[in-house]
Protein backbone atom coordinates (compact mmCIF):
# COMPACT_ATOMS: atom_id res chain seq x y z
CA UNK A 1 0.00 0.00 0.00
CA UNK A 2 1.35 3.39 -0.99
CA UNK A 3 1.69 6.17 1.57
CA UNK A 4 -0.67 8.25 -0.52
CA UNK A 5 -3.42 5.62 -0.36
CA UNK A 6 -6.50 6.58 1.65
CA UNK A 7 -8.07 3.85 3.76
CA UNK A 8 -11.73 4.47 4.53
CA UNK A 9 -14.64 2.63 6.10
CA UNK A 10 -18.28 3.43 5.34
CA UNK A 11 -20.75 2.34 8.00
CA UNK A 12 -24.29 1.74 6.75
CA UNK A 13 -27.51 0.40 8.19
CA UNK A 14 -28.61 -2.81 6.52
CA UNK A 15 -28.63 -3.74 2.87
CA UNK A 16 -31.24 -1.29 1.66
CA UNK A 17 -31.57 0.79 -1.50
CA UNK A 18 -30.53 3.81 0.59
CA UNK A 19 -27.39 2.05 1.83
CA UNK A 20 -26.48 0.97 -1.71
CA UNK A 21 -26.96 4.55 -2.91
CA UNK A 22 -24.70 5.83 -0.11
CA UNK A 23 -21.98 3.39 -1.13
CA UNK A 24 -22.28 4.44 -4.78
CA UNK A 25 -22.18 8.15 -3.91
CA UNK A 26 -19.04 7.76 -1.85
CA UNK A 27 -17.35 5.55 -4.44
CA UNK A 28 -18.11 8.10 -7.18
CA UNK A 29 -16.70 10.92 -5.09
CA UNK A 30 -13.57 8.95 -4.23
CA UNK A 31 -13.08 7.79 -7.82
CA UNK A 32 -13.36 11.39 -9.02
CA UNK A 33 -11.02 12.80 -6.39
CA UNK A 34 -8.54 10.01 -5.73
CA UNK A 35 -8.68 7.68 -8.72
CA UNK A 36 -7.20 4.40 -7.54
CA UNK A 37 -5.54 5.86 -4.45
CA UNK A 38 -8.08 4.57 -1.96
CA UNK A 39 -9.38 1.44 -0.28
CA UNK A 40 -13.00 1.48 0.85
CA UNK A 41 -14.57 -1.08 3.17
CA UNK A 42 -18.29 -1.13 3.85
CA UNK A 43 -19.57 -2.25 7.25
CA UNK A 44 -23.22 -3.09 7.84
CA UNK A 45 -23.72 -2.17 11.49
CA UNK A 46 -26.48 -4.77 11.85
CA UNK A 47 -24.08 -7.56 10.85
CA UNK A 48 -20.97 -6.17 12.51
CA UNK A 49 -21.90 -3.99 15.49
CA UNK A 50 -18.54 -4.63 17.19
CA UNK A 51 -16.66 -2.79 14.46
CA UNK A 52 -19.05 0.13 14.76
CA UNK A 53 -18.43 0.28 18.50
CA UNK A 54 -14.66 0.03 18.00
CA UNK A 55 -14.77 3.11 15.75
CA UNK A 56 -17.27 4.99 17.95
CA UNK A 57 -19.94 4.97 15.24
CA UNK A 58 -23.39 5.66 16.60
CA UNK A 59 -25.16 6.96 13.49
CA UNK A 60 -25.20 6.02 9.84
CA UNK A 61 -23.99 6.70 7.31
CA UNK A 62 -20.60 7.42 8.84
CA UNK A 63 -17.31 7.48 6.96
CA UNK A 64 -14.08 6.93 8.87
CA UNK A 65 -10.78 7.83 7.24
CA UNK A 66 -8.15 5.62 8.91
CA UNK A 67 -5.19 6.57 6.74
CA UNK A 68 -3.42 8.81 6.18
CA UNK A 69 -3.52 10.05 9.73
CA UNK A 70 -5.05 11.82 11.49
CA UNK A 71 -8.13 9.64 11.71
CA UNK A 72 -11.23 11.60 10.70
CA UNK A 73 -14.94 10.83 10.77
CA UNK A 74 -17.92 12.38 9.04
CA UNK A 75 -21.56 11.56 9.73
CA UNK A 76 -24.24 11.83 7.02
CA UNK A 77 -24.11 14.48 4.32
CA UNK A 78 -22.50 12.26 1.69
CA UNK A 79 -24.19 14.29 -1.06
CA UNK A 80 -22.23 17.40 -0.08
CA UNK A 81 -18.96 16.77 -1.89
CA UNK A 82 -17.02 19.68 -0.34
CA UNK A 83 -18.21 18.80 3.18
CA UNK A 84 -17.01 15.21 2.77
CA UNK A 85 -13.64 16.21 1.30
CA UNK A 86 -13.05 18.86 3.92
CA UNK A 87 -14.30 16.78 6.85
CA UNK A 88 -12.14 13.81 5.94
CA UNK A 89 -9.20 16.01 4.93
CA UNK A 90 -9.00 14.41 1.49
CA UNK A 91 -6.72 16.18 -0.92
CA UNK A 92 -7.18 15.93 -4.65
CA UNK A 93 -5.06 13.30 -6.35
CA UNK A 94 -2.17 14.66 -8.40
Amino acid sequence: MSQSTYVLILFVTGETPTSRRQVQQLQRLLDDELGELYELSVVNVFKDPDTAVRYDVFATPTVVKRLPEPVRQIVDGLRDRERVLSGLEIEHAP
